[in-house]
């Protein structure tokens, strides 16, 4: 290889990590503030309008977004290797747009339809839940299309105003101004006010995204061609393993909510979901790499920088999970409590379900590149995987309810976890895993030791001791980690 070459190449590895780094930035600011709305969310939620009615929402939302992702057909994934296939043909790259988005749609409104004269069938009628919000998988699908069109072009700010505060915030204040100025003065029914409230705050998203759509639209960064039938349907056959890629990684943690609810009740779903919504913060650590990295292996030609990209991340994820989790689990119990939920095995709970979130957080990443090259590989695992997953919270819920749904999830991330592993070495010779992974598990013991050390003394002290508890838990993390030589930086050197 030429000195050029390897200039060229050391070029594109620091422009990719320093896309990289400020997508991470947007997306973790977005994240912050979207899990202040989740939890405040909550709090209020579980509160006014009890915890039965979340754990409705939590079986609408798990129903109508699993749905919406199928709609996608993974195109939110695919769409960067499309483009990048296409870059050489302006009008195809046009053309390509305008499929995607009018596919999407289509999908999407024909599912919409089928949910609603399915609703009553799914939905109990003294729940009040209105049948409106099957309508919801047709503005998700949209809005997730648009984004995915917008980040397209490396713009990740659009992204990050609907997800971190245009669709949370809007949630929030749209369930608190329904309950005092709807329900207290007018008697409404609090189902149908809190499924109005999502349901308005899925348009307002909708809106947003319209907006950033537009602005590269005239930029002329991203142009419509036009519309086919006969080409939405070669894209559609092409989506198909991806898009049982997309809407498995939604099902992952929306069919232990559906199986969970059919076999108990709504009351210990709401717990559940309660449950998952604080795990969401460690599965989200993933996702802060995702936006940014999917373009970046898409237009990534060699396996063997791909895999050096993916070991550094992976391994961020990784220790980032890790150390989340342990803080999360060790204080479950005061951080249930603050929602009103007082469950005695809180801590037991916790921790088998964010064990699942890193198996399937610290691995995630390996996914994009197999999507991208063999998504029938892709499309099988996470099939297997879902299979497992189902039968295992079926058959654990029930033997042990809660905690048995909470196994049955990790069991099938854990395999998810192993088959992406087994693909990327198989099919590339990737080895992701060195012993370095070591490292984050001694920090891990490290700050656990401390952590089971000042505890009790530090929860005498009502919400300041648990606050001044899980940052002391994340500080000895670090620092540990700082000191076995893993740095958190992310860089092309890290």
């Amino acid at each position: 290889m030429s000195d050029r070459d390897n200039i060229s190449k050391e070029d594109s590895s620091a422009r990719d990590f320093a896309d990289l780094r400020r997508a991470v930035i947007a997306t973790f600011s977005s994240s912050l503030a979207r899990s202040v709305a989740r939890v405040l969310l909550i709090i209020f939620v579980v509160d006014l309008y009890g915890i039965g009615s979340f754990g409705y929402l939590g079986e609408v939302a798990a129903t109508v977004e699993l749905l919406a992702a199928l709609a996608c057909l993974g195109l939110p994934k695919t769409i960067m290797a499309y483009f990048e296939r296409e870059r050489e043909s302006a009008r195809n790259s046009a053309n390509l747009v305008s499929n995607a988005l009018g596919l999407t749609m289509a999908v999407g409104a024909i599912l919409s339809l089928a949910m609603l004269i399915l609703w009553p069938i799914l939905f109990p009628v003294n729940a009040h839940i209105p049948a409106y919000a099957a309508a919801a998988i047709f503005i998700i699908c949209s809005t997730e299309m648009m984004l995915t069109l917008t980040r397209s072009r490396r713009i990740i700010k659009w992204e990050s105003i609907v997800k971190g505060l245009v669709k949370p915030w809007g949630f929030f204040i749209l369930a608190m101004g329904g309950y005092f100025f709807i329900i207290e003065q007018h008697d409404s029914e609090p189902m149908a006010v809190l499924i109005a409230a999502y349901f308005l705050s899925l348009i307002i998203s909708a809106l947003f995204a319209c907006i950033g759509m537009w602005q590269i639209l005239r930029d002329g960064q991203i142009v419509f061609g036009k519309f086919s039938i006969r080409a939405m349907a070669n894209l559609a056959k092409e989506s198909v393993p991806i898009a049982i890629v997309d809407a498995g990684s939604f099902a992952f943690r929306r069919i232990d909510i559906i199986i969970l609810g059919i076999m108990t009740g709504s009351n210990v779903t709401g717990i559940y979901y309660l449950g998952q919504q604080l795990a969401t913060v460690v599965e989200k650590m993933r996702h802060l790499f995702e936006p940014m990295a999917a373009p970046i292996l898409a237009q990534t030609r060699s396996t063997k920088t791909i895999g050096e990209y993916l070991q550094k991340t992976c391994r961020w994820v990784f220790a980032a999970s890790l150390g989340s989790a342990i803080c999360f689990a060790l204080y479950a119990q005061p951080l249930m409590a603050l929602f009103d939920v007082y469950f005695a095995a809180a801590i037991l709970f916790m921790s088998i379900l964010l064990w699942g979130e890193i198996a399937d957080g610290s691995s995630g990443l390996i996914e994009l590149p197999i999507i991208f090259r063999n998504p029938l590989i892709a499309s099988r695992n996470v099939i297997i995987a879902l299979l497992i997953e189902a039968i295992s919270v079926a058959i654990a819920t029930f033997h042990f309810g809660i905690l048995g749904a909470a196994a049955g999830f990790s069991i099938g991330m854990m395999m998810l976890a192993a088959l992406r592993l087994y693909s990327a070495q198989k099919l590339y010779d990737m080895r992701i895993i060195d012993r370095s992974y070591f490292k984050p598990l001694i920090a891990g013991l490290l700050s656990i030791a401390v952590t089971l050390l000042v505890r009790d003394t530090l929860l005498s002290i009502p919400y300041i001791g648990m606050i001044i508890g899980i940052l002391i838990c994340g500080g000895v993390f670090l620092i540990a980690l700082q000191l076995l030589g893993i740095s958190m930086k992310i860089s092309d050197n890290s």
